[in-house]
């Protein structure tokens, strides 16, 4: 996927603008990813739309090659900067929730994906290099074009997955007559201005002949599938964070080391939230096998489309990532390190605070929200901070105290 073009960028201390941008998934596995991310619902990741704005309202022409395009109206939710996106071996960019599109969207959406799981098992033939390459990145297996002979024994076979013969113009009357009765198979093509027709043309054939045979099968495979429990949990706020920019927020889940699942099964997961657990029923949409894991430097394991949730499921989400969002702008001072890592975790930026003089000093030198302090020196802390212009507030941790407690509070002192 590739953002073409963009306008109407917002400009420090400018309202923010309408921006126009062009996706197009000129290979198919981008599409599929995505899908399982975000459009199956109602979101898109935008490569290199790390130059909007949070919030901004965009129009978005999404091309889907050789199938159709829309035109769809969305909002910035997300941003992946360059240096976070590095960290994740990612493409910066912007996660953007669809606020309207053509009704037909998401329906055709998901025939473009089951044409995609079609053409997967398709072979074409072809004359050029860089035309097998276009073909192979739309998502049909490609191979070299042979002799007529050839081609035709490969598609007359007992089982055969060729639905195309990619020729010059000049040789096509030699393949009509090798193939007999398939030559309507015989694809012309003598530029690359042409790929489109191209496909539009073996999607033709592939719908009419193999596909439906192929779907039969499939639906069948699928009718004995069982039902699969799975958990999901975030320690880390990080991890939340991560997971709602490419899945949760449009309706997504990637499920780690589920890579063993059948393709459009369908699962049960248990998301783990702070203070309450979801049970969601989702659709197996795309598997990353080990050796596609290890090129991408990823887990293995299942991304998912939600299919059903709780109605206060969304709602919740996007009040988790609005608590984390305060939580990484909070820095938190702390005298005692067996909370650094567990704030750390929940999403604080966190500081070592050695004394109450050390309090002053650092007061005086950076914007700090809280100190959290044992009861000992509370009165000393509470001295040298009345001499600073700070407006960061003591948080009192006896020993009994707990990691949740502390984050309640702080939460507490946070909340708008």
């Amino acid at each position: 996927m590739c953002i073409v073009g963009a306008a109407g960028m917002k400009k420090r201390g400018d309202e923010r603008r309408h921006a126009h941008v062009k996706v197009r998934y000129a290979v198919a596995k981008d599409f599929v990813d995505q899908y399982t991310a975000n459009l199956s619902q109602g979101g898109m990741f935008v490569v290199g739309g790390h130059t909007l704005e949070p919030l901004q309202d965009l129009t978005i022409d999404v091309h889907l090659p050789g199938y159709r395009s829309f035109a769809v109206q969305a909002t910035v939710v997300h941003i992946l900067d360059p240096a976070h996106a590095l960290r994740l071996n990612r493409k910066p960019g912007a996660g953007v929730h669809v606020t309207k599109a053509p009704a037909d969207y998401q329906e055709a959406l998901s025939t473009y994906l089951q044409r995609l799981e079609w053409r997967s098992r398709c072979t074409v033939f072809a004359h050029r290099k860089d035309l097998r390459k276009a073909i192979g990145d739309a998502g049909y297996i490609v191979d070299e074009l042979h002799d007529p002979e050839v081609v035709a024994a490969l598609m007359t076979a007992p089982v055969s997955d060729v639905v195309g013969v990619v020729v010059m113009r000049r040789e096509a009357a030699a393949y009509r007559s090798a193939l007999c009765e398939h030559a309507e198979r015989v694809i012309t093509c003598d530029s690359m201005d042409e790929l489109e027709d191209v496909l539009s043309r073996a999607d033709e054939i592939m719908v009419r002949g193999i596909a439906p045979k192929q779907a039969t099968g499939f639906a069948q495979r699928r009718a004995r599938r069982e039902r699969v429990h799975l958990r999901v949990g975030y320690s880390r706020a990080q991890d939340f964070v991560e997971d709602y920019a490419v899945n949760l927020s449009s309706g997504g889940l990637f499920v780690a080391g589920a890579a063993d699942l059948e393709l459009l099964s369908v699962v049960t997961v248990k998301i783990s939230l702070p203070h309450r657990d979801f049970e969601v029923r989702a659709r197996v949409a795309h598997l990353v096998d080990e050796r596609a894991a290890a090129a991408r430097g990823i887990a293995a394991g299942a991304g998912m489309e939600i299919v059903d949730a709780p109605d206060e499921f969304q709602q919740a989400l996007t009040a988790y990532l609005m608590q984390l969002g305060r939580r990484r702008d909070a820095h938190i001072l702390l005298e005692a390190n067996r909370f650094a890592m567990a704030l750390a975790d929940a999403g604080y930026r966190v500081s070592r605070l050695d004394s109450p003089k050390h309090l002053r000093e650092l007061l005086n030198s950076n914007d700090a929200f809280a100190a959290v302090v044992g009861p000992d020196q509370v009165s000393q802390y509470k001295t040298n901070l009345s001499l600073t212009r700070s407006s960061a507030v003591l948080v009192v941790a006896p020993p009994r105290r707990s990691v949740d407690e502390v984050l309640a509070e702080l939460d507490e002192l946070l909340a708008p």
